[in-house]
């Protein structure tokens, strides 16, 4: 039986229904229970199961929370009463809802639905969607998981305005791209991320849109206001005791030579105290922060003569580095040093100012553009989604309707993993409640662990966690709570855990940086001998083979888990458990287009996409799905005068088995390209795939569940969307492991971990350090604003980036933390230990424990003059083509298989083309774009590369060649083509041109443009053998279509159309209809 837990009073109180609390709940310490008891506590107080709100940040999440409310009350209904205290307790709790339940008629075990527990998109979605036109979304909007194709189109349509001197944000973007060298792909990588944090930088920019000069002076009032504060906090933190040596060090310095730049504004100081922490005497803490810390923000641990001390002054020397030692007590001070260093000066200068004025510009149209493709794709991310709810609740002063509704109705909200909110969840929770009063019954339940807070990629912001312990959310005031038993680790375990991330978190918390002081945990296990094991090792295969020895000698049936801080670190532990033939679930780890099952179907989608797909035909032959041999592959692509589609067509194979094989695939395709005349892609390519036999290729549960997944994929994809969708969606899928009990050992990020637990936990790799983080455009704090500098230092920009290394850094140790605490029995940290005379890497987890573990804990002992390091022999083994045995051929889904002659004549095989007049067209379009701009001719080489990019195969591009240089000669002698190629005044060849059209946003490329004796002519290239009155018939409404989209941008210009056949040099030009009805208005 469980004791009586050392924090049980505090859980009683959390059940009251009649007050609002924010429990802070360390790791293990029994959240999901409280949250459980506190929803059924609360279901007993409601008269409607609707009136309570629970949410999370996970479907799965929600539906376990769902799940476990479901069980609890169908343990109340038909199981006896449990023995252990908090089971007792929520037992009780659900038995009394049973009884609330039948009282009230709500049949919730029938209707497990009306227990609304959901994740804050589908909140945000529900209250978008009642509300649509307040919302601003048009109705059947779907949100994507992909939205970057959409961020891309609005980039494409804001870069559109360089070419518009007159459009309003045309300077701007200038500016922009004049600061980053013109460099608009570098423009795009730094914009993008910024769409998906616009809910933060749009609330400090739209209300000064059009107001720089008002922007700039908010900014640097606070900016003053900023440094002022961070000098105080200097000021309070340095010891007293130390104000006067400090200052007597810095004028003997000053008053000597020496190499510190300004440190001489202290040679005439006359005060006997440390000046003001003022902005007048931001230098003078400066130079003090200087003459503290070295370049690398570590305490000077020697000063000489380039310091202000010279050999002689022996005595002078011994006091300053006396004081120095003595500041090493007072790491906060350290850290206020550290912040007092970097700041910048209190003003913006010009140049900075220009591009936060050119982004308070160019963002907000950014935005702009971006709802144009929503309402064009009828898709949006998850963030339009959130403020399109917020929209639908109105404003503070002007609640909408559904607003007043929801007040009547919701009662009360839980919030699950609160310490993972984003600035717009919380203002979603601040509308909910705004009309909650004290005392009126309402309560709002939040719980959360701030120390487990790992997810800033994500927007999620722990400081919102302190802000509403101190202030609340909205009108409605927190008591604070926090739990203390941990029920989870063994003491022993759990002892070692206190011990050491005690010194690691913050001593105080800091809001604004995300500090949150460490809360130590009460173990409720008993004490173990052995838990805890530090190795450090020689190199990964030692650790791995360790790794390996120590899983053999744990118990057959505990769970094991391989935490790591990046998916890359996990390869030489995958390769050892594959060679041990330890089975294991990787969870997330292998990009889903590198399974086999799934490159052999992917493969099957691309020829049916593109049937000319040389690479994709050889795949699907060569996987199970035919399964021909390399002999048999090498046979059909040996022959230069054929083409692969017309080998598979008149080339036998040697081997009957493998001709059947080859026919069966070649007619299924043949069927499934029919099909797609009538039916989407993802039917046609599920069906084909059965057709061939696909589902006796999968062997194992994880195989069928890939291929659900991929399905699921392909049929999300709306019909309308680019056709390179899928391929760039699968690129970002994670195979998903099934996890079944007889598999006991599992490999995840630890990011993947949080929320679960084990018995062993073995930590790898903890000397790795991550990727180095890619800094932004824009950096925000508070209402801080500053644009990435070019060569400047201390800037601005710099002080917060040095901030948001820190935010970072808080972050990791919190992260190191929760691997931690993932362990019930036994945690392992293994890793590649340094040197005795060496440092651990920098940004490293290995470097956070070496502050706090004996260095002879993470140092190397010498290497043992016996030890060798051997790698496994193998015998060399033959590749063999696995591949579906003949008889199931006849046991998949029927289909007609034709005989040799009809496939050999291919009348009626759509994927077979004669000739290449598509590819024909397009290369001879790039040729005479070619020639106007580098006045180059084509050769035999650039046409070859362009026919290889477009899939021509190897024996279709001589002949292409040699049309192209047919076509090429008869355009050269035409005098109509030499007028067209000639180089007139803002000419153009292959103009991408973006628009407008019918409220959605288009883009069109004109093959040839320019300008003689004031017309703009438009010019559309032809290769067709077709007479030219039925060239006219078929692209008349294109051409008009180009030059009204042309005049709509250029109104000023007169603008003829004309139309050019290089196959007959035959020309035919007139003034398009558009530009009558302009010059009449």
């Amino acid at each position: 039986m469980i004791p009586q837990t050392p924090d049980s009073y505090i859980r009683e109180q959390a059940l009251d229904p009649t007050h609002s609390f924010i429990v802070q709940a360390p790791a293990g310490s029994g959240k999901t229970e409280l949250l459980t008891q506190r929803l059924l506590t609360l279901l007993t107080q409601v008269s409607q199961p609707e009136q309570i709100i629970a949410i999370t940040f996970t479907r799965k999440a929600a539906s376990e929370m769902q799940d476990r409310l479901l069980r609890a009350l169908q343990t109340a209904q038909s199981a006896p009463r449990p023995t252990t205290p908090h089971a007792q307790k929520t037992y009780d709790l659900a038995t009394a809802v049973l009884a609330q339940d039948h009282a009230h008629h709500w049949q919730l075990l029938h209707s497990p639905h009306r227990l609304r527990v959901l994740t804050f998109d589908a909140l945000a979605g529900e209250l978008a969607q009642t509300q649509p036109i307040e919302a601003g979304l048009g109705l059947g909007m779907r949100v994507t998981e992909d939205p970057e194709p959409l961020y891309q189109a609005a980039f494409t349509a804001l870069l559109a305005y360089v070419n518009q001197p007159e459009h309003p944000a045309y300077p701007h973007l200038k500016t922009l791209l004049l600061h980053l060298q013109n460099d608009a792909e570098k423009l795009n990588r730094l914009l993008m991320p910024l769409l998906e944090k616009r809910d933060i930088w749009l609330t400090h920019l739209m209300p000064y849109h059009g107001a720089a000069d008002a922007l700039r002076i908010q900014l640097e009032t606070t900016l003053c206001t900023t440094i002022e504060d961070t000098l105080i906090k200097l000021y309070h933190t340095l010891p007293a005791t130390l104000h006067a040596p400090l200052l007597a060090g810095l004028v003997f310095a000053a008053n000597n030579e020496h190499h510190i730049e300004n440190l001489s504004v202290f040679s005439h100081y006359t005060a006997t105290t440390l000046p003001e922490p003022t902005l007048d005497y931001l230098l003078h803490y400066q130079i003090l922060a200087k003459m503290v810390l070295t370049e690398t923000h570590q305490v000077r641990k020697m000063v000489d003569k380039r310091c202000g001390f010279p050999p002689t002054a022996k005595a002078e020397k011994k006091a300053w580095l006396d004081v120095l030692q003595a500041l090493t007590d007072y790491p906060e001070c350290l850290q206020q040093l550290i912040q007092t260093r970097l700041l910048p000066q209190p003003t913006y200068d010009d140049e900075t100012f220009a591009l936060v004025a050119a982004l308070l510009i160019g963002l907000p149209w950014l935005v702009a553009e971006l709802r144009v493709v929503f309402d064009a794709y009828h898709e949006v991310d998850f963030l339009e989604m959130a403020l399109a709810a917020l929209r639908a609740l109105g404003t503070l002063e002007t609640p909408s309707d559904l607003a007043l509704q929801l007040d009547r109705h919701i009662q009360h909200i839980l919030v699950d993993e609160f310490q993972d909110t984003s600035h717009g969840q919380i203002t979603l929770l601040e509308r909910l409640t705004e009309g909650w009063q004290i005392g009126d019954g309402r309560t709002l339940f939040i719980v959360g662990d701030p120390m487990q807070s790992i997810y800033r990629f994500r927007n999620a912001d722990v400081g919102l966690f302190l802000k509403a312990q101190t202030e609340g959310i909205g009108p409605v005031k927190l008591t604070p709570l926090t739990l203390s038993a941990n029920f989870r680790s063994n003491a022993t375990l759990l002892t070692w855990i206190n011990h050491t991330f005690a010194p690691l978190f913050p001593r105080a918390q800091h809001m604004a940086l995300g500090a949150i002081p460490f809360h130590a945990a009460v173990a409720m296990h008993p004490f173990v001998e052995t838990a805890i094991h530090i190795t450090p090792c020689h190199h990964a295969e030692e650790a791995a083979r360790i790794l390996i020895e120590r899983i053999h000698t744990l118990p057959p049936t505990d769970t094991i888990a391989i935490l790591a801080r990046s998916r890359e670190h996990f390869t030489p532990f995958v390769a050892a458990l594959k060679t041990a033939n330890i089975p294991y679930h990787a969870v997330d780890l292998d990009p889903l287009a590198d399974c086999p099952e799934i490159r052999d179907v992917s493969s099957l989608v691309s020829v049916l996409r593109n049937p000319n797909d040389r690479i994709a035909w050889l795949a699907l032959l060569r996987s199970p799905l035919c399964g021909l041999s390399l002999d048999s592959l090498l046979r059909l692509t040996e022959h230069t005068p054929l083409s692969l589609e017309q080998a598979m067509l008149h080339i036998t194979l040697p081997h009957e088995n493998e001709q059947a094989r080859l026919s069966h695939v070649v007619h299924a395709i043949q069927a499934g390209l029919a099909q797609l005349r009538l039916h989407p892609l993802c039917l046609v390519a599920e069906h084909t795939w059965k057709t061939l036999g696909g589902e006796y290729t999968l062997q194992t549960p994880e195989q069928q569940q890939h291929l659900e997944d991929f399905w699921q994929l392909l049929y999300s994809i709306p019909s309308d969307a680019p056709p390179d969708t899928w391929k760039r969606r699968l690129q970002k899928l994670k195979a998903r492991a099934i996890m079944t009990p007889e598999v006991r050992v599992s490999l995840m990020t630890i990011h993947k971990s949080k929320g679960l637990e084990f018995d062993h936990v073995f930590l790898p790799e903890l000397h790795r350090i991550p990727r180095s983080d890619t800094q932004p455009i824009l950096l925000m704090h508070d209402t801080l604003l500053a644009p990435l500098p070019d060569f400047k230092e201390k800037t601005l920009y710099h002080w917060l980036w040095a901030q948001e290394q820190e935010r970072r850094q808080l972050e990791t140790t919190r992260l190191l933390y929760v691997a931690a605490t993932r362990a019930r029995e036994t945690l392992h940290c293994l890793f590649t230990g340094v040197q005795p005379e060496s440092d651990a890497p920098t940004r490293s987890f290995l470097q956070l424990l070496g502050t706090v573990w004996p260095r002879a804990q993470w140092t190397l002992p010498p290497t043992p003059a016996t030890e060798a390091i051997t790698e496994p022999s193998a015998e060399p083994s033959e590749s063999v083509a696995w591949r579906l045995c003949t008889n199931k051929l006849s046991s998949v889904m029927p289909i007609h298989h034709p005989d040799a002659a009809s496939l050999k004549q291919g009348n009626d095989i759509m994927w077979h083309k004669v000739c290449y007049s598509a590819e024909l067209g397009t290369i001879l379009h790039a040729c005479l774009a070619r020639y106007t701009t580098t006045n180059q001719l084509p050769t035999e080489t650039y046409v070859t590369q362009h026919a290889l990019q477009l899939g021509v195969p190897r024996a279709e591009r001589i002949s292409l060649w040699q049309q192209l240089q047919t076509m090429w000669a008869r355009v050269m002698s035409d005098a109509r083509a030499h007028w067209i190629l000639h180089p007139h005044p803002h000419h153009q060849s292959e103009y991408a041109l973006s628009a407008i059209e019918n409220g959605k946003p288009v883009h069109i490329i004109l093959d040839r443009t320019f300008e003689t004796h004031n017309v703009r002519w438009i010019i559309d290239y032809k290769t067709s053998q077709a007479p030219l009155q039925t060239l006219y018939e078929t692209y008349y409404t294109q051409l008009e279509r180009y030059a009204t989209l042309w005049i709509q941008a250029y109104p000023q210009d007169t603008v003829r159309v004309g139309l050019y056949n290089v196959t007959t040099t035959e020309w035919l030009e007139w003034a398009p209809v558009c530009q009558q009805i302009y010059q009449k208005n």
